[in-house]
C-alpha cells in the first residue's frame, strides 16, 4: 500500500495454506450438511431466547444454498455469510496458484484506516439490519 502512515505485509505461504484449508473445510461442511443435518439441532440462542436473529443467523442455510449452486438463495438467507462463502470459493484457486508460485501472494494492511474500519462495521450493521427485517428462519 502506498500513502503516509500506511504499512502492509505480504501473506506468508503458511497463511495462504491455512486460509485455503479453512475455506475448504467450511465449504465441505456445507456440502455434507444434508448427511448430518438430522443429528444436530443447533439453534441460535439469541433467536431462541429473544426472537431476534443474530448476525450469522441463516448462515448454514446460506452456505448450503451456495454449494448447491444457488447464490441468490444464499444471499437471501444471509448476505454477509454468502459473500464470505463466495470469497472462499474464489480464494481456493487463487491460493493454489499462490502456493505453486504462479501468482504473487497479496499484501494486506497491518493497520486499518478509519474509513476501512467504518466500512467493515457498517457492513456488519447493514447485514444485521437486513436480518432483523427479512429473516426467514
Amino acid at each position: 500500500m502506498s500513502g503516509p502512515g500506511l504499512s502492509s505485509a505480504r501473506l506468508g505461504r503458511i497463511e495462504v495454506a491455512l486460509t485455503a484449508l479453512v475455506a475448504m473445510i467450511a465449504l465441505a461442511v456445507a456440502w455434507f450438511y444434508p448427511v448430518w443435518e438430522g443429528y444436530l439441532d443447533a439453534r441460535c440462542p439469541l433467536l431462541a431466547l429473544f426472537g431476534i436473529p443474530c448476525i450469522t443467523c441463516g448462515g448454514t442455510r446460506a452456505m448450503v444454498a451456495l454449494v448447491a449452486g444457488d447464490a441468490i438463495e444464499a444471499l437471501a438467507w444471509n448476505p454477509l455469510v454468502a459473500l464470505g462463502g463466495l470469497a472462499a470459493i474464489a480464494w481456493l484457486p487463487a491460493a493454489t496458484l499462490m502456493l505453486l508460485g504462479l501468482l504473487n501472494r497479496p499484501r494486506i494492511p497491518t493497520v486499518l484506516t478509519t474509513a476501512a474500519r467504518r466500512t467493515i462495521i457498517g457492513g456488519f450493521a447493514l447485514n444485521w439490519g437486513y436480518l432483523l427485517v427479512w429473516f426467514r428462519g
